[in-house]
């Protein structure tokens, strides 16, 4: 099914992954601020538990050379990677024979990580966590879909159901990533009171953090980097090392910005997008197995009627 279920770098993702996988969905594990050793145990469990294709996930804030290194030994199916478009590790995936995918909140952006070699594209609109971009989903796919040409585009941001996954369908996309969605599943290893908040929260909850910079982890870009982010990742760095350093500047917020809430949720998450007060996972199913036939032949479109259904968690 054209899933993609986003990576949560900080939480255990695995038991989420193995029932995401089981059900056709392309799963993916986060891999920031945690060691080594333990992100090998977590890709051998799942390995060990799914014959599924799933993805791992790194990124710019912080990068973990020796996680990444860890991870090319690993062999998955796939990397993911926001926060940055390292073409170097992009050619060191490829030549382990690991596809690319790349997460973009610009035109500019896709455009730099289609000449960096990705094998598919996120965008990601600014709905999604991460404080990654500034343009709403539904603007945003679009003209990434029309400048991806035969490049597989997977919508992220705002998703929460099968309606959502339909719309970006329609949009051009050939698959959507969910991520808050999944952090309130019984299979996600979080605090309950905290899915519960997610489940209860109407759309005047949402909310993109203005004070992301002082309680997230800092960019640790390598400098020769610098010239392919995108312009929201590099605004967003530049104004992480303004805060950093006790400086003021010209900041951006998200639509919905509020600072009128504060605990370990708020400050760990950058949007939260509300859902279905009712514990519902709402599937959308194609007749194909997608993900695997997917990551070894990304196809420009996805044919056949689309039948959407609902189960309990």
């Amino acid at each position: 099914m054209p899933i993609l279920v986003a990576p949560f770098g900080p939480w255990d993702e695995v038991e989420l992954a193995v029932a995401a996988a089981s059900a056709g969905c392309l799963a993916s594990l986060g891999t920031a601020v945690r060691s080594v050793p333990e992100l090998e145990h977590q890709w051998a469990t799942l390995r060990d538990r799914t014959n599924r294709p799933f993805v791992i996930n790194h990124t710019g804030r912080p990068f973990n050379p020796e996680a990444f290194a860890a991870t090319l030994a690993f062999k998955p199916a796939a990397i993911s990677f926001h926060m940055g478009i390292p073409r170097d590790l992009i050619d060191k995936a490829h030549d382990r024979g690991i596809l690319w995918l790349q997460t973009v909140g610009d035109v500019e952006g896709a455009e730099a990580a289609l000449e960096a070699g990705a094998d598919v594209l996120i965008a990601q609109g600014t709905e999604a966590g991460g404080n990654g971009g500034w343009i709403g989903t539904l603007v945003l796919v679009p003209p990434i879909v029309d400048l991806a040409g035969d490049v597989p585009v997977v919508a992220a941001g705002g998703i929460a159901d099968g309606r959502g996954i339909a719309a970006v369908l329609t949009l051009g996309a050939q698959a959507a990533s969910l991520g808050t969605r999944f952090l309130a599943t019984d299979e996600m290893a979080i605090d309950p009171s905290w899915k519960a908040r997610i489940r209860e929260a109407s759309a005047t909850d949402a909310v993109k953090v203005p004070h992301a910079e002082r309680v997230m982890p800092p960019f640790t870009l390598p400098p020769d980097w610098h010239a392919v982010r995108s312009a929201s990742v590099a605004h967003a760095a530049d104004r992480s090392t303004r805060i950093r350093a006790g400086q003021r500047g010209p900041s951006r917020r998200g639509a919905g910005a509020s600072s009128r809430r504060s605990g370990p949720a708020e400050a760990m998450t950058c949007c939260h997008l509300p859902v279905n007060r009712q514990p519902w996972c709402v599937m959308s199913c194609l007749p194909l197995s997608w993900s695997n036939g997917w990551l070894s032949r990304p196809r420009r479109h996805l044919n056949g009627p689309t039948r959407l259904y609902s189960r309990t968690d």
